[in-house]
């Protein structure tokens, strides 16, 4: 169960996720927009889904295309040690769906990348469990 309060002329949700409080500005002066979204999040929590984040998907192939053709463009001094490094991890990533997801609240980006054991090389070391 969630709360709705205003700060000055503006409406605040406050809703927990996992026992935590999370609070969030409704950007409008209209309660019925703070009750709309205060229950558009509380069903994303129902759901199992993190309010307020969005994912993409895009392969690991696509984002190190991209890295290099970025150090290319830039004519960037180490674009040598750049290949190299995407070589090496390409062997453990090439099958991989990195996700990347869009906070609404602060409008940040990170990236999170999904492989399947069956898919990993195997390994001498033992960092697979």
């Amino acid at each position: 169960m969630g709360s709705i309060y205003k700060r000055g002329e503006v409406f605040w949700i406050k809703y927990y996720r996992n026992g935590k409080p999370y609070r969030e500005s409704v950007k409008s002066d209209k309660e019925t927009d703070a009750k709309r979204l205060l229950k558009h999040r509380e069903g994303e929590i129902s759901q199992g889904k993190i309010p307020g984040v969005y994912f993409d998907k895009i392969r690991f192939d696509d984002l190190a295309k991209d890295f290099l053709s970025d150090y290319r463009i830039n004519e960037r001094k180490s674009i040598i040690r750049a290949e190299r490094s995407v070589n090496h991890l390409k062997r453990s990533f090439e099958r991989c769906t990195v996700h990347r997801h869009h906070n609404t609240q602060d409008q940040s980006s990170h990236r999170n990348a999904d492989c399947r054991r069956a898919e990993m090389p195997r390994s001498t070391g033992n960092w697979l469990p």
